[in-house]
């Protein structure tokens, strides 16, 4: 047991004392799935030649708001990434974190050169999986019984957690979560 992190053999203080006044973190690769690059040659692409990826919405119904353009990911396809099952379980917004993150995993070949307990999850959101969540309110608005199952990528820590789960990170897991006010916690 003189090898295994301190919470897996039950101690909490052991776990504290090995890892969190650690100052050493290694940001060893990138990955990118978004409205202006679907992975990081891409990404880099368009900002390098000024191409905007704001266009008219068309992902759901914009006509009660007063705008009706943004940077939405076009052609987009989760059984060209995933299968059935995890295209089912995994909300949209995870499936890009997955995405983005297979490709960070990829570049940095960390993979098989660290234990799965020495790598770890940190995401910063405000909003995951807000699709899944306003479907369940407007068939709850219909007096339809929606499934369970579209409130669960809204949790803040949704998207680590799967995440963690997909590549198997067994190491520190957190969500920075701050909406819209980051400056409430300044000093």
């Amino acid at each position: 047991m003189g090898n295994l992190p301190g919470f897996l053999c039950g101690s909490v203080a052991a776990f504290r004392q090995v890892y969190m006044h650690s100052k050493r973190i290694a940001i060893t690769g990138i990955g990118i799935f978004c409205a202006a690059g679907n992975n990081v040659h891409s990404f880099a692409d368009a900002l390098l030649h000024g191409k905007s990826a704001i266009g008219p919405v068309d992902l759901f119904d914009v006509s009660p708001f007063p705008s009706h353009i943004g940077a939405q990911i076009r052609g987009y396809e989760p059984l060209d990434h995933f299968d059935r099952r995890n295209a089912a379980r995994l909300s949209r917004t995870d499936q890009f974190a997955a995405i983005a993150a297979g490709e960070a995993l990829e570049i940095s070949g960390a993979r098989g050169h660290y234990s799965p307990y020495e790598m770890g999850v940190c995401m910063g959101g405000g909003a995951a999986g807000m699709l899944s969540g306003e479907e369940w309110l407007k068939e709850t608005l219909e007096g339809r019984k929606p499934h369970p199952s579209y409130l669960r990528g809204i949790l803040a820590d949704s998207t680590g957690t799967a995440l963690a789960a997909m590549y198997g990170l067994a190491g520190y897991q957190g969500s920075v979560t701050t909406a819209c006010m980051p400056r409430k916690y300044e000093g």
